[in-house]
Protein backbone atom coordinates (compact mmCIF):
# COMPACT_ATOMS: atom_id res chain seq x y z
CA UNK A 1 0.00 0.00 0.00
CA UNK A 2 1.06 3.22 -0.76
CA UNK A 3 2.56 6.03 1.73
CA UNK A 4 0.62 9.04 1.78
CA UNK A 5 2.93 10.75 4.69
CA UNK A 6 6.22 9.69 6.04
CA UNK A 7 8.61 11.19 8.33
CA UNK A 8 11.72 10.58 8.76
CA UNK A 9 13.98 11.60 12.09
CA UNK A 10 11.77 14.69 12.68
CA UNK A 11 13.06 17.36 15.16
CA UNK A 12 11.12 20.09 16.85
CA UNK A 13 12.47 22.61 20.00
CA UNK A 14 11.47 25.95 21.80
CA UNK A 15 13.40 28.67 23.51
CA UNK A 16 12.27 29.27 26.63
CA UNK A 17 13.68 31.01 29.57
CA UNK A 18 15.39 28.23 31.07
CA UNK A 19 17.13 26.88 27.82
CA UNK A 20 15.97 25.04 24.43
CA UNK A 21 12.78 22.67 25.09
CA UNK A 22 12.69 19.87 22.93
CA UNK A 23 9.01 18.86 22.16
CA UNK A 24 9.44 16.33 19.44
CA UNK A 25 12.75 13.60 19.38
CA UNK A 26 13.47 11.80 16.08
CA UNK A 27 10.00 11.21 14.95
CA UNK A 28 9.58 8.32 12.28
CA UNK A 29 6.00 7.38 11.41
CA UNK A 30 4.45 6.30 8.20
CA UNK A 31 0.74 6.64 7.56
CA UNK A 32 -0.46 4.63 4.26
CA UNK A 33 -3.40 5.65 1.98
CA UNK A 34 -6.96 4.55 3.17
CA UNK A 35 -5.71 4.29 6.76
CA UNK A 36 -7.61 5.76 10.41
CA UNK A 37 -4.51 6.59 12.72
CA UNK A 38 -4.77 7.94 15.94
CA UNK A 39 -1.71 9.35 18.15
CA UNK A 40 -2.58 9.81 21.38
CA UNK A 41 -0.34 11.18 24.32
CA UNK A 42 -0.97 13.27 27.42
CA UNK A 43 -1.63 16.89 27.47
CA UNK A 44 1.25 18.51 26.08
CA UNK A 45 3.00 15.82 24.95
CA UNK A 46 3.57 17.38 21.69
CA UNK A 47 0.42 16.08 19.78
CA UNK A 48 -0.37 19.46 18.32
CA UNK A 49 3.17 20.18 17.04
CA UNK A 50 3.15 17.22 15.18
CA UNK A 51 0.40 17.01 13.43
CA UNK A 52 1.43 21.31 12.53
CA UNK A 53 4.77 19.80 11.19
CA UNK A 54 2.64 17.22 9.04
CA UNK A 55 0.19 19.39 7.97
CA UNK A 56 3.01 21.76 7.12
CA UNK A 57 1.61 24.43 9.25
CA UNK A 58 4.89 24.71 10.75
CA UNK A 59 8.63 23.77 9.56
CA UNK A 60 10.62 20.98 11.41
CA UNK A 61 14.50 21.62 13.03
CA UNK A 62 15.69 18.58 11.32
CA UNK A 63 14.75 15.65 9.29
CA UNK A 64 12.64 15.03 6.18
CA UNK A 65 8.62 14.78 5.80
CA UNK A 66 7.44 12.92 2.78
CA UNK A 67 4.02 13.69 1.38
CA UNK A 68 3.10 11.15 -1.33
CA UNK A 69 6.69 10.05 -1.57
CA UNK A 70 7.66 13.83 -2.62
CA UNK A 71 10.43 15.18 0.05
CA UNK A 72 8.34 18.49 0.99
CA UNK A 73 10.44 19.52 4.11
CA UNK A 74 12.17 22.57 2.05
CA UNK A 75 9.61 23.36 -0.18
CA UNK A 76 8.81 27.17 -1.32
CA UNK A 77 5.80 29.26 0.73
CA UNK A 78 4.13 28.86 -2.97
CA UNK A 79 4.47 25.52 -2.89
CA UNK A 80 3.57 24.93 0.60
CA UNK A 81 0.75 26.15 0.56
CA UNK A 82 -0.30 24.90 -2.70
CA UNK A 83 -0.22 21.72 -1.50
CA UNK A 84 -1.74 22.43 2.06
CA UNK A 85 -4.57 24.17 0.12
CA UNK A 86 -5.07 21.10 -2.20
CA UNK A 87 -4.02 18.07 -0.35
CA UNK A 88 -4.56 18.42 3.22
CA UNK A 89 -7.65 19.12 4.99
CA UNK A 90 -8.34 20.31 8.48
CA UNK A 91 -10.59 19.45 11.22
CA UNK A 92 -9.49 21.11 14.78
CA UNK A 93 -11.01 20.88 18.23
CA UNK A 94 -12.19 24.68 17.99
CA UNK A 95 -14.26 24.91 15.11
CA UNK A 96 -12.60 28.32 13.68
CA UNK A 97 -15.98 29.14 11.70
CA UNK A 98 -15.83 32.54 10.10
CA UNK A 99 -18.58 34.21 12.40
CA UNK A 100 -19.94 36.76 9.60
CA UNK A 101 -20.11 33.63 7.05
CA UNK A 102 -23.18 31.35 6.38
CA UNK A 103 -22.56 27.75 6.81
CA UNK A 104 -22.25 27.16 3.17
CA UNK A 105 -19.70 30.19 2.58
CA UNK A 106 -17.37 28.69 5.51
CA UNK A 107 -17.33 25.33 3.65
CA UNK A 108 -16.64 26.58 0.12
CA UNK A 109 -14.15 29.05 1.24
CA UNK A 110 -11.21 26.82 0.62
CA UNK A 111 -12.40 25.31 -2.23
CA UNK A 112 -12.54 28.85 -3.52
CA UNK A 113 -9.35 29.67 -3.06
CA UNK A 114 -8.24 26.76 -4.67
CA UNK A 115 -10.00 27.81 -7.45
CA UNK A 116 -11.87 24.02 -7.43
CA UNK A 117 -14.73 23.81 -10.40
CA UNK A 118 -18.02 22.67 -8.60
CA UNK A 119 -17.16 23.70 -5.09
CA UNK A 120 -20.76 24.57 -4.53
CA UNK A 121 -22.34 21.77 -5.63
CA UNK A 122 -19.59 19.37 -3.79
CA UNK A 123 -20.56 21.38 -0.74
CA UNK A 124 -24.22 20.89 -0.85
CA UNK A 125 -23.79 17.55 -1.75
CA UNK A 126 -21.24 17.11 1.77
CA UNK A 127 -23.82 19.07 3.81
CA UNK A 128 -26.48 16.35 2.83
CA UNK A 129 -24.67 13.54 3.67
CA UNK A 130 -24.08 15.12 7.59
CA UNK A 131 -27.32 15.84 7.78
CA UNK A 132 -26.50 20.11 7.63
CA UNK A 133 -28.25 20.63 4.36
CA UNK A 134 -31.27 22.49 5.65
CA UNK A 135 -28.53 24.77 8.05
CA UNK A 136 -26.46 26.02 4.95
CA UNK A 137 -27.86 29.33 5.12
CA UNK A 138 -27.24 29.87 9.19
CA UNK A 139 -24.51 31.46 10.76
CA UNK A 140 -22.07 29.68 13.41
CA UNK A 141 -23.66 30.72 15.75
CA UNK A 142 -26.94 29.72 15.21
CA UNK A 143 -25.99 26.00 15.63
CA UNK A 144 -24.88 23.62 18.40
CA UNK A 145 -21.22 22.83 18.84
CA UNK A 146 -21.50 19.19 17.34
CA UNK A 147 -23.56 20.87 14.21
CA UNK A 148 -20.10 23.11 14.27
CA UNK A 149 -17.61 20.54 14.10
CA UNK A 150 -19.67 18.72 11.62
CA UNK A 151 -19.41 22.03 9.22
CA UNK A 152 -15.66 22.24 10.10
CA UNK A 153 -15.49 18.39 9.06
CA UNK A 154 -17.04 19.33 5.48
CA UNK A 155 -14.98 22.02 5.08
CA UNK A 156 -12.00 20.02 5.56
CA UNK A 157 -13.20 17.70 2.80
CA UNK A 158 -14.61 20.16 0.25
CA UNK A 159 -11.03 20.41 -1.90
CA UNK A 160 -11.11 16.32 -2.06
CA UNK A 161 -7.83 15.97 0.28
CA UNK A 162 -5.56 12.90 -0.24
CA UNK A 163 -5.04 13.33 3.95
CA UNK A 164 -6.87 15.07 7.00
CA UNK A 165 -5.32 15.85 9.75
CA UNK A 166 -7.39 15.87 13.10
CA UNK A 167 -6.50 17.83 16.42
CA UNK A 168 -8.90 16.70 18.95
CA UNK A 169 -11.93 16.47 17.05
CA UNK A 170 -14.27 15.48 19.86
CA UNK A 171 -12.46 17.38 22.55
CA UNK A 172 -14.78 20.13 22.84
CA UNK A 173 -17.95 18.10 22.49
CA UNK A 174 -20.65 16.11 24.24
CA UNK A 175 -20.93 12.43 24.49
CA UNK A 176 -23.71 12.75 21.63
CA UNK A 177 -22.25 14.95 19.44
CA UNK A 178 -19.08 13.01 19.39
CA UNK A 179 -19.70 9.83 18.39
CA UNK A 180 -21.78 11.42 15.46
CA UNK A 181 -18.50 13.46 14.31
CA UNK A 182 -16.47 9.92 15.00
CA UNK A 183 -19.42 7.64 13.32
CA UNK A 184 -19.03 10.12 9.78
CA UNK A 185 -15.19 9.85 10.15
CA UNK A 186 -15.43 6.26 10.16
CA UNK A 187 -18.16 6.28 7.45
CA UNK A 188 -16.18 8.27 5.43
CA UNK A 189 -12.81 5.97 5.86
CA UNK A 190 -14.61 2.83 5.33
CA UNK A 191 -16.76 4.03 2.06
CA UNK A 192 -14.67 6.35 0.28
CA UNK A 193 -10.96 5.45 2.07
CA UNK A 194 -10.28 8.68 3.11
CA UNK A 195 -6.69 8.88 4.95
CA UNK A 196 -7.13 10.65 8.57
CA UNK A 197 -4.45 10.78 11.15
CA UNK A 198 -6.41 11.93 14.48
CA UNK A 199 -4.30 13.16 17.26
CA UNK A 200 -6.47 12.37 21.08
CA UNK A 201 -5.81 12.35 24.29
CA UNK A 202 -9.24 9.89 24.37
CA UNK A 203 -7.99 6.02 24.69
CA UNK A 204 -11.21 4.81 23.98
CA UNK A 205 -11.88 6.75 19.91
CA UNK A 206 -8.17 5.46 19.55
CA UNK A 207 -9.52 1.59 19.97
CA UNK A 208 -11.38 2.63 16.61
CA UNK A 209 -8.08 3.33 13.92
CA UNK A 210 -6.37 0.88 12.02
CA UNK A 211 -3.28 1.98 13.95
CA UNK A 212 -2.06 3.77 17.32
CA UNK A 213 0.73 5.53 18.25
CA UNK A 214 1.34 7.06 21.64
CA UNK A 215 4.25 10.10 22.32
CA UNK A 216 5.73 10.27 25.16
CA UNK A 217 8.57 12.41 25.78
CA UNK A 218 8.62 13.19 22.50
CA UNK A 219 8.97 9.95 20.79
CA UNK A 220 6.47 7.62 19.48
CA UNK A 221 5.72 4.52 20.61
CA UNK A 222 3.67 1.83 19.20
CA UNK A 223 1.13 0.33 21.84
CA UNK A 224 2.68 -2.28 23.48
CA UNK A 225 6.11 -0.16 24.32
Amino acid sequence: MAAILETKGIEKSYSSPHGKLHVLRGIDMRLEQGEMMFITGRSGSGKSTLLHLLGLLDTCDKGQLFFAGENVTKLNDRKTCKLRNGSIGFLFQFYNLLPELTVLENVTLPGLIGKRKKVTQRAKELLEQVELVERMKHFPHQLSGGEQQRVGLVRALINEPALVLCDEPTGNLDEESSEMVMRLIRRLNKERKQTFCIVTHDEIIAREGNSKLHLRSGVLHSPAA
